[in-house]
């Protein structure tokens, strides 16, 4: 098993990363909340019945998905891979996607 460099490990603790992922527990806490009032026959205590359930389920869903987005950051594992394009993403500085780039159809 290979050492781990501790240096590069604190470096994954940054405040911008910290930043960027405090959406994914305030998600799990608001689906908890949503749980415990949703419907009875779920258990749940029946605050929220069905389909305000279901609508506030999505709401809530559509805000932490503009939360992550915004929250993202381009990590310099990233900038390689635009950078180089894979068959997944593109090289950012030709606008082709990458299998056009090498030649292949």
């Amino acid at each position: 098993m290979a050492a781990l460099n501790r240096k590069n490990v604190i470096d994954i603790f940054t405040s911008q990363a910290l930043k960027a992922g405090i959406w994914v527990p305030a998600y799990i806490v608001a689906l908890v909340v949503l749980s415990y009032i949703g419907e009875a026959g779920y258990g749940g205590i029946g605050i929220l019945n069905f389909p305000v359930d279901f609508i506030a389920v999505i709401v809530v869903r559509l805000i932490f998905y503009a939360w992550s987005v915004m929250s993202g950051y381009r990590t310099s594992e990233i900038e390689q891979m635009v950078g180089q394009g894979t068959p997944f993403v593109a090289a950012e500085s030709s606008g082709a996607p990458a299998d056009q780039k090498s030649g292949q159809q």
